[in-house]
C-alpha cells in the first residue's frame, strides 16, 4: 500500500478546554436517567408566541425550581481534604452555546444565577445575547478565553483545585447544573459527562407531545430514585409554573402587542 501522508493540526484554546474538561471529569461516576414526559399543553403554548423561550430556558428554570426543594441537587462531591459535599444557596445554570471563533465551531459556557427565580423572557434574552452577540463581546466567553491562554500548569492547578477541592471555586468557574442539547440537529446524545453534578439534555419532540427528557448525575452525591422524581417534579413544574407563565406572556402581547420587560438578568459573577 501507497504510504499515507498527513501533517500536524494545532489543538485551538476551544479544542484544548474540551480535552481539560473531560480529564478533570475522569472518574466520575456519571449515570444516566430518562423520562418521556408529557409536554403537549406547553408546547401549544410555546407555538402560539411570537418569540418563545428555548427548550433550554424552559428546562433550566424548571430544574432550579426544583433544585430549590432538593437540597442534593445543589451539592457537590470533593474527596479532599477529606471526604464532603458542599451546598450552594442557589442554582447556577450553565448552558453550552455552540460558536464560530477562529474559523472553527467551538462550545462555550454562558451562566446565569438562580433561574428559578427569574422570568422566562429575561433568561432567554440571556440567551439570545450568548447566541448573538461577537464572543469577544460576551464576559463569561472574555472569561473563559483568557483563562486557556494561562500556562497549562497554572491550569492544571486550577482544575484540580476546582473539582477536588474549592466548591466556592467549583461554582463559579462550572455552575451547580449544566444543559447541553444537540436537539436543534436532530440528534441525541445518550450520555454527558461535565464537571458539575447534575446535567441535563434531551430529544426530539414527538408527534404526541412528548419529549424524551434525560439527566446524567454524579451517583457520588445521589441515587437513581431521587434523580426519577427529580425529572417527575420538573415535568409537574413545566405542566403547571411554567405552563402559566408562558400563558400569561402571550395574553400580555396579545392585549398590548408588547412583551413586558423585567428585571435584568442576574449573571452568576454578580
Amino acid at each position: 500500500m501507497a504510504r499515507v501522508r498527513g501533517h500536524w493540526v494545532r489543538v485551538s484554546h476551544c479544542r484544548q478546554l474540551i480535552i481539560e474538561m473531560m480529564a478533570a471529569c475522569r472518574g466520575m461516576p456519571i449515570v444516566t436517567i430518562e423520562r418521556r414526559m408529557q409536554l403537549a399543553d406547553v408546547i401549544a403554548a410555546r407555538e402560539s408566541l411570537e418569540h418563545p423561550p428555548s427548550w433550554v430556558t424552559l428546562f433550566a428554570k424548571a430544574f432550579a425550581i426544583v433544585a430549590q426543594r432538593r437540597p442534593e441537587l445543589r451539592r457537590s462531591y470533593f474527596p479532599w481534604p477529606w471526604s464532603h459535599f458542599y451546598e450552594t444557596e442557589e442554582s447556577v445554570a450553565s448552558i453550552a452555546i455552540e460558536r464560530e471563533y477562529a474559523g472553527e465551531s467551538c462550545v462555550l459556557f454562558g451562566q446565569f444565577r438562580a433561574p428559578d427565580q427569574q422570568p422566562l423572557a429575561k433568561l432567554q434574552e440571556a440567551i439570545e445575547h450568548w447566541r448573538k452577540t461577537p464572543v469577544e463581546e460576551v464576559r463569561d466567553f472574555r472569561r473563559i478565553l483568557k483563562i486557556m491562554r494561562v500556562p497549562r500548569p497554572f491550569r492544571d492547578l486550577a482544575w484540580w483545585y476546582a473539582t477536588q477541592v474549592s466548591g466556592r471555586h467549583r461554582t463559579r468557574q462550572f455552575g451547580t447544573f449544566g444543559i447541553s442539547t444537540t436537539a436543534s440537529a436532530g440528534a441525541t446524545c445518550q450520555n454527558l459527562i461535565a464537571p458539575v453534578t447534575t446535567t441535563l439534555n434531551y430529544g426530539i419532540v414527538h408527534e404526541d407531545g412528548s419529549l424524551d427528557v434525560r439527566l446524567h448525575f454524579d451517583h457520588r452525591v445521589y441515587d437513581g430514585m431521587p434523580a426519577a422524581r427529580t425529572l417527575v417534579e420538573m415535568e409537574e413544574v413545566l405542566r403547571t409554573e411554567l405552563l402559566q407563565e408562558l400563558r400569561l406572556q402571550g395574553a400580555v402581547h396579545n392585549r398590548t402587542g408588547t412583551v413586558i420587560r423585567s428585571v435584568d438578568v442576574i449573571y452568576s459573577d454578580r
